[in-house]
């Protein structure tokens, strides 16, 4: 198996679970049976993938190693250890309410965050929303994923220290190849625009975060086993267990 920490899988505050399953119907209703949508449990936001191979005792981070071309130990006990005593963010994340005609102070991927905040990649279907603080957009996702690399985890969007990812973004599922291009032109835009006049503020703490060991990169509740950030049973050891010996990682779970 492999880990991943992410935030918001399993239960959901009830806004945000609302606004899932309306997003799904709107492309339900839209592509009918060319839309396969999640789980409601399912959908989660990856905070960093921590995909590794145990060698010996110790369990080597594979994106350090695809990435950089370097090898690099997970530290789990210095990474728990930092999770539990994180000072409880002072951000959210807002999902909607980019105005397109508008400059919100940032671009995603050289693009406007209306563009970003919802869009069709390779038949997945992904709502996307950014790091708020007290009115305006802070860098606040990318830095936290940059403090992993202390203890030998690199997020994958990270391949460069150049490389900027501060987008909180989530899979409601998935396409069908045969979809036409008009149909999914015009369910992204109307997602987008309904994203754009309903926005919606999306709490982060320690008790949205968890560890999810999976073996389907999709985190399916059947075979996917969520270990809470909050439950002091969950130790380095539990989570070491986890990983096979050394063998190449079977995806990344952030889709």
């Amino acid at each position: 198996m492999q880990l991943t920490l992410v935030s918001h899988y399993g239960p959901k505050p009830a806004a945000f679970e609302k606004k899932i399953r309306l997003l799904q119907s709107m492309l339900a209703e839209q592509l009918g049976n060319g839309f396969k949508p999640y789980a409601v449990e399912q959908v989660h936001g990856t905070i960093i993938g921590l995909e590794g191979a145990r060698v010996g005792t110790q369990i080597r981070n594979e994106n350090f190693r695809r990435l950089r071309g370097t090898e690099r130990v997970i530290d789990i006990r210095g990474l728990l250890r930092f999770l539990r005593t994180w000072a409880e963010p002072d951000w959210n994340v807002r999902l909607g309410g980019f105005d397109p005609t508008r400059d919100h102070g940032f671009i995603s991927a050289g693009q406007h965050p209306f563009a970003r905040s919802f869009s069709v990649r390779d038949e997945i279907a992904v709502a996307m929303g950014w790091p708020h603080c007290s009115g305006v957009f802070v860098p606040s996702l990318d830095k936290l994923r940059r403090e992993f690399q202390q203890f030998g985890a690199l997020h994958k969007w990270h391949q460069r220290e150049s490389d900027v990812d501060n987008d909180f973004f989530f899979v409601l599922g998935r396409l069908q190849p045969d979809v036409e291009p008009t149909r999914r032109d015009a369910a992204q835009e109307s997602l987008r625009r309904h994203l754009a006049s309903a926005p919606l503020l999306l709490p982060m703490s320690r008790h949205t975060f968890c560890f999810v060991a999976y073996h389907d990169p999709q985190l399916p509740p059947a075979t996917s086993q969520v270990f809470r950030l909050t439950d002091e049973r969950v130790t380095a050891e539990i989570l070491a267990d986890i990983y096979d010996d050394d063998t190449p990682s079977s995806g990344t779970a952030a889709i």
